[in-house]
């Protein structure tokens, strides 16, 4: 399966590419689906906030977002 694939690169690289499977070709897939998440999100974001300035996104406001995302709140 795909994660299998992507847990082998994680994992060891060289052997995948051994194996003969395209590395490049699934780590762009992954690239390319997590930029779409993040634009997604982006886009979800604003109707939250009204609007978005520079200092929005300053480095305390992206820890915190960071935080967030990794230890959700339960409700």
């Amino acid at each position: 399966t795909v994660q299998d694939v992507l847990t082998a690169i994680r994992d060891a690289e060289p052997r995948v590419m051994f194996c003969g499977y395209n590395t490049v070709h699934y780590k762009l897939a992954i690239f390319t689906l997590s930029a779409v998440i993040c634009g997604i999100a982006g886009a979800l974001y604003v109707p939250q906030v009204g609007i978005i300035n520079p200092s929005e996104m300053s480095p305390a406001n992206s820890i915190e977002i960071a935080i967030g995302v990794a230890n959700p709140i339960d409700e």
